[in-house]
């Protein structure tokens, strides 16, 4: 359960950033 949780957190976080990367790379385009 906890596993599967941290594993969650950090899919979420990492299409948070990549969200957030393409926001900035498009914007500083």
């Amino acid at each position: 359960m906890t596993l599967a949780l941290m594993l969650a957190c950090v899919l979420l976080v990492n299409v948070v950033m990549a969200g957030l990367f393409s926001l900035v790379a498009l914007w500083a385009d």
